[in-house]
């Protein structure tokens, strides 16, 4: 590593301000580990409960005993021997079929018939068309005949296994994201503006070469620590719940969660797994190298801490606005790279020359192209 790079990191993590935000990062990326391994299982036979890595391990042996193909016969078995702690998970997709496509139906699965199992796949798509007709003109025709064959498209029948260790990654790796943007964005923002502050700008800056060279080593010092922190938070908090929970059913669809069911990607777990962490770090590679283009420009650290709240909380007013322009302004900002779980089972689509797409791809690629350009 160049000395200069050196030079330029260990000027950020020397400051006591850094040294106490990476230790709120890790202090509540500890606390939000604890919340996504919470898991309870009850003893049926004394009503003991277990939580943890024990009832993660019930879970599995319950939940395997369903594994396999979820095929006509065994969702009439399942339908037919009633709900238990190990076909839950199949019960829950049960309600999802036979309810609307964003209202799932607990209650109707105790009034099916075996012979109701027969239509599990078919419901599926049926409520999506159902769901789309009431829609009316928000997607055009060709945006709903990619829909319904997206859907259309998923391979049945599904494999069904104990993934719990998968879901609850997809469903608390955004929060860890999301505080990843802002310390990260915190540590970097002072890079090009502390010169200013210390009145070292007019040395560091005018010596022969040195304008360049200081730019170039604060760049890569800035890249850097995105890189390292990011990833080792990352994977800090993957293995500490995967660890808890297993690594079983990576190879799964993610429609075999109730999560992941109304979803038109037809990918695995570890699929979705890959797209949301990676989706994650060009996210902060974009926000956090454009709050060191602020800070630069600005020669302000305060301002260009603002900036990844800004990018991250300000398009929420979007949401608001309620038409099919905004929905699709809304699936291509910044902050859904930190939000990947929901691209993925929201229905944001496009058309590009010749096909239409969904936003998770269009999102990875314009924004890396972005960050570099940043």
């Amino acid at each position: 590593m160049e000395h200069m790079v050196r030079f330029e990191l260990k000027k950020v993590v020397s400051k006591m301000s850094s040294k106490v935000a990476l230790l709120l990062l890790l202090v509540f990326t500890i606390y939000m580990l604890s919340n996504a391994n919470y898991l309870v299982w009850i003893e049926e036979d004394t009503q003991t409960e277990l939580t943890g890595k024990a009832a993660a391990q019930k879970l599995r042996e319950a939940e395997q005993e369903w594994a396999g193909p979820l095929t006509e016969e065994k969702l009439a078995e399942v339908i037919s021997q009633g709900w238990s702690q190990g076909n839950r998970g199949i019960r829950f997709l049960l309600a999802m079929a036979f309810g609307e496509i964003y209202k799932p139906d607990f209650m109707i699965v105790g009034t099916l018939s075996e012979e109701d199992a027969g239509s599990f796949y078919e419901n599926r798509t049926k409520s999506l068309r159902e769901w789309l007709a009431a829609q009316g003109s928000w997607y055009t025709e060709e945006e709903k005949d990619f829909l319904t064959a997206q859907y259309e498209a998923v391979e049945t029948p599904l494999v069904y296994d104990y993934t719990e260790g998968w879901t609850k990654l997809a469903s608390t790796l955004p929060n860890v994201q999301m505080l990843l943007v802002l310390v990260i964005g915190f540590l970097v923002a002072g890079i090009f503006s502390e010169e200013y502050r210390t009145g070292a700008s007019a040395v560091f800056f005018s010596a022969a070469l040195g304008r360049d060279k200081a730019v170039r080593a604060k760049l890569k010092a800035g890249l850097l620590l995105i890189t390292v922190v990011y990833w080792l938070t990352i994977a800090g908090f993957t293995a500490g719940v995967l660890l808890e929970l297993g690594v079983g059913g990576a190879g799964c669809r993610i429609q075999t969660s109730i999560q992941g069911w109304t979803s038109f990607y037809n990918i695995t777990f570890l699929q979705e797994y890959m797209l949301i962490a990676v989706g994650g770090y060009i996210g902060c590679l974009f926000m956090d190298s454009l709050a060191m283009l602020v800070s630069a420009k600005t020669k302000s650290t305060v301002v260009a801490v603002i900036v990844p709240f800004a990018v991250l909380f300000a398009p929420a007013v979007i949401k608001v606005m309620e038409s099919p322009l905004a929905e699709k302004v809304e699936g291509l900002m910044p902050y859904q790279l930190v939000q990947m779980n929901s691209v993925i089972r929201e229905f944001y689509i496009y058309k590009i020359p010749g096909r239409i797409v969904g936003a998770a791809g269009i999102l990875l690629v314009v924004y890396l192209v972005l960050a570099n350009i940043t």
